[in-house]
């Protein structure tokens, strides 16, 4: 068996639900790659804090929408879409 490369790489979810990624600039259809639950979790609880708080997710950041910036790992030719990214500065 050949060794399949991992490459890490950026992506923007397109109207269409497609995704176009920096190092594969073709929309894929959602048919085609596959998406971690994270990036499709709806709520508000992002993480617990030792005190059992709650860390509130910003609203924008809850759910995988078109115009999404997202993070994709692509394992030999099958993107992964890891999670939505925001400048640090928009999630404040």
């Amino acid at each position: 068996t050949s060794e399949q490369k991992t490459i890490i790489d950026f992506g923007e979810i397109q109207s269409n639900y497609s995704l176009k990624t920096n190092n594969f600039p073709v929309e894929i259809p959602p048919s085609e790659y596959i998406v971690c639950r994270e990036a499709t979790l709806k709520g508000t609880i992002f993480a617990q804090t030792k005190s059992g708080d709650g860390v509130i997710m910003p609203e924008k950041m809850q759910v995988i929408k078109p115009g999404d910036r997202v993070l994709v790992v692509w394992k030999g030719s099958d993107p992964v879409v890891v999670d939505v990214i925001y400048p640090a500065t928009e999630v404040m």
